[in-house]
């Protein structure tokens, strides 16, 4: 034998690896050949993958056997594929499948071997999985990277979850990215990103009861590839027939729900909605659920017609220089009941103080200012807040009941799955507004587009499956 030569012990078995170059790989004295070739996708050393041949490897079967596809052994013969049940080391038996063989280069292949015998002794047989997790350093600073996760020994109230989708929440998410003002209560760096997260249930804790295997949630994980949750924590099962690509973005719409319940919002009100990203597209489109005249106000022609897309009555540019005229013909005279006000810049501030009525309502759902430069008009000046009478509202917290009863009729998570069930129903649909659907190797490239500004970018989706 050549090159790389060592023996791996496990509970149950071990792992020969002999030789360098591709050459004479032994599993439990069988001539076999590592995969590392998934699809039509080449890829060789790489920690993504040798990560994934290492949890399978050294001790990952709790993955598998939880219905996870993962990487293989398979037998050179004559490069027939084959399908066979191998026991891995500390796992048990565990059937896999090569999906195909590939060849290697020498020294990648001799250096996966000297990597992997590390991570083996590093990790005590693979007790702990690994997960990606998208982490900001500092402005413009986002990074993919690998941390571990205790998914085999859950909790009794734990819920562990495998990503399958996450949303990106433009505006705030932006504002984090390129340094903006920091929110109170906000983790400093390096921090997570992201709040919008889908995936299945992979294991539940002995005392779970709210949750399965197999269900699907939604819940505010961050951008990552799996997770462990306790079961009270901000996570709903997705109701079925329902669409991964609109459930994803229920929690950012039931937001958008609370600006009209938080406002106490009346069926035949008329709503303005000034910011028209997801979270005032989200108003848009439940205002007509909701049984409101819906007017979206924004700063450009791409982003009105996707309001119109989501069932706004009409749709003007906030610098339109005959607003106040149109604005009166829309409402008959009467003038705008509640502003929606979801965008951070003041003169979009300026624009909900304008066009309210008077003792009308702004509902505040942005960041006013964040990232602005210092004011050259008052925000609150008296000749909007005062000799209008205008009520401002901060969506934050639960809004109040007038029939208030033990099990409240539309707080926290009750409020999330009705936004859910109307996703079921196809009564809301941001599906419909999604303009890039991308693999979650690509966030870095999102979120600087993000930055600057392109108008064509909304809904923007990451799929967290690895490429097949």
């Amino acid at each position: 034998m050549r090159g790389f030569s060592t023996t791996i012990s496990g509970e149950e078995g071990q792992i020969e690896v002999l030789g360098g170059g591709g050459h004479n790989l032994l599993w439990q004295g069988k001539q076999q050949h590592l995969i590392l070739h998934r699809g039509d996708e080449n890829a060789r050393c790489s920690e993504r993958i040798d990560r994934k041949v290492l949890d399978l490897l050294v001790g990952g079967g709790q993955r598998a056997k939880q219905g996870h596809p993962g990487w293989a052994w398979g037998r050179r013969s004559n490069a027939v594929l084959q399908t066979g049940t191998h026991t891995c080391s500390g796992s048990g038996s565990v059937e896999l499948q090569t999906w195909a063989l590939t060849a290697f280069a020498p020294a990648p292949y001799s250096a996966f071997c000297a990597w992997l015998v590390w991570r083996y002794n590093e990790n005590s047989f693979g007790e702990r999985c690994v997960m990606k997790i998208a982490m900001l350093y500092g402005p413009r600073d986002l990074r993919i990277e690998t941390q571990e996760l205790d998914s085999a020994n859950l909790e009794p109230d734990q819920v562990w979850v495998e990503t399958q989708l996450t949303g990106f929440k433009i505006g705030t998410d932006r504002g984090n990215y390129e340094g903006a003002e920091h929110v109170p209560g906000a983790p400093g760096y390096p921090r997570p990103v992201g709040d919008s997260n889908l995936g299945i249930v992979r294991g539940v804790g002995s005392a779970v009861e709210a949750f399965a295997v197999g269900d699907q949630v939604v819940s505010m994980a961050w951008h990552q590839s799996e997770y462990v949750f306790r079961e009270n924590a901000r996570m709903v099962k997705v109701p079925p027939q329902t669409d991964p690509e609109d459930a994803v973005f229920s929690n950012l719409y039931a937001l958008s729900a609370h600006c009209y319940l938080k406002a106490h919002f009346s069926p035949g009100e008329t709503v303005a909605v000034v910011g028209l990203g997801l979270l005032g597209l989200g108003a848009v489109g439940l205002g007509l659920c909701f049984g409101a005249r819906v007017v979206g106000l924004g700063n450009s022609e791409v982003r009105l017609d996707m309001a119109r897309q989501a069932g706004a009555d009409a749709a003007y540019l906030s610098d339109d220089a005959a607003l106040a005229e149109k604005l009166d013909e829309f409402t008959g005279g009467r003038g705008v009941d509640l502003v929606i006000l979801t965008a951070n810049p003041w003169s979009a501030w300026q624009t909900a103080m304008e066009v309210v009525r008077p003792d009308g309502r702004v509902s505040v759902v942005s960041l006013p200012g964040r990232g602005e430069t210092p004011l050259e008009f008052n925000p609150v000046d008296m000749k909007w807040f005062y000799a209008k009478g205008i009520s401002l509202i901060a969506v934050n917290g639960e809004h109040s009941q007038f029939y208030p009863g033990p099990d409240e009729r539309c707080w926290g998570e009750k409020r999330w799955d009705y936004v859910l069930e109307l996703m079921r129903n196809g009564r809301l649909s941001p599906k419909r507004l999604v303009t890039h659907r991308l693999h979650y190797s690509e966030m870095v490239q999102a979120y600087e587009m993000a930055y600057h500004r392109e108008k064509n970018m909304l809904n923007v989706v990451f799929n967290w499956k690895d490429h097949t």
